[in-house]
């Protein structure tokens, strides 16, 4: 049985990497800090909709 305390690491783990690999993809070092923004944004968007559609399965 897992421990639901490793689950929560787990998913910061997954949740913080795919976030920092969603916006080192798209933008270059030497970019605009407002397009960090959209990149940052958009990952976080993505982590949401994934959150939500967890929830979404969990409640049925």
């Amino acid at each position: 049985m897992v421990k639901k305390m490793d689950l929560v690491k787990l998913a910061k783990k997954f949740n913080m990497s795919h976030r920092y690999k969603r916006r080192n993809e798209e933008v270059a070092p030497h970019h605009h800090r407002e397009q960090m923004k959209c990149v940052a944004a958009k990952a976080k968007a993505e982590m949401v909709a994934h959150r939500n559609s967890r929830r979404a399965k969990s409640d049925k």
